[in-house]
């Protein structure tokens, strides 16, 4: 995979080198990605509505540019799938 940008949102491309193509980007990711058992693991930001269909309690910081939850997600390799481990965490 490619981490494509600086700063805490940036754009993962998972590339193909044997057919020399990029099989999908992922905008939005924050902080780190890892590789578990054959998966990326990364986190995205989330939207107002997503948070609150969940009734998360309210997580925000006015000081900072970026604040609100984020969801960790997994990208299969072998299947091409992105899952939430429906894990989230406030960013403050």
């Amino acid at each position: 995979f490619l981490d494509i940008g600086t700063g805490n949102v940036r754009t993962v491309a998972i590339y193909d080198w044997i057919q020399n193509k990029i099989l999908v980007t992922i905008d939005g990711i924050f902080g780190d990605v890892k590789m578990a058992d054959n998966k990326l693991i990364f986190s995205q930001l989330m939207d107002d509505d997503a948070v609150k269909s969940l009734n998360l309690s309210p997580c925000s910081n006015p000081d900072l540019e970026v604040s609100g939850y984020t969801e960790e997600l997994s990208y299969d390799l072998e299947t091409h799938k992105i899952t939430s481990t429906k894990k989230y965490t406030c960013v403050k």
